[in-house]
């Protein structure tokens, strides 16, 4: 309820000190911007809490520990660069710059193949955007 209250305020004050045009007395453009952020904080929040309780069911952490152990040993090959970091923030976890290949590490289960085929062709297609070049990816699953 607290929450609520502040998050009513916040809505308020940006309402009072915006520089949007005001349409029949609203401020129509930081209403939405206010709320937008705050939807969006409650869903990391939520988010965060959520993988803090996984993390505590002992099959979930033993999953975490092998893909962090997996991630750490694999051995991509000759020119492959590990937690490639591109310019949204988001982390291949390799890219051959001199090959223009991009991989994604996962568990053999068909979800999280499917979760690394998304993923990493959405970093093939930052990467194509931003070099103007043809990409390639692939998903590698370990056991």
């Amino acid at each position: 309820m607290i929450g609520a209250l502040i998050e009513l305020g916040v809505i308020a004050n940006e309402i009072a000190n915006s520089d949007v045009p005001m349409i029949g007395g609203n401020s129509v453009g930081a209403v939405a911007r206010a709320v937008e952020r705050s939807v969006a904080k409650e869903a990391a929040q939520s988010c965060t809490a959520t993988a803090a309780r996984g993390a505590q069911i002992p099959k979930v952490a033993e999953a975490a520990a092998r893909g962090r152990q997996a991630h750490k040993a694999y051995d991509y090959g000759p020119g492959f660069e590990k937690e490639f970091t591109l310019p949204s923030g988001k982390r291949a976890d390799a890219v051959n710059q001199a090959t223009r290949e991009v991989v994604e590490l996962k568990p053999n289960n068909p979800s999280a193949v499917r979760r690394g085929e998304r993923q990493v062709d959405g970093y093939r297609r930052e990467l194509e955007k931003i070099t103007g070049e043809c990409w390639s990816c692939r998903v590698i699953t370990y056991e």
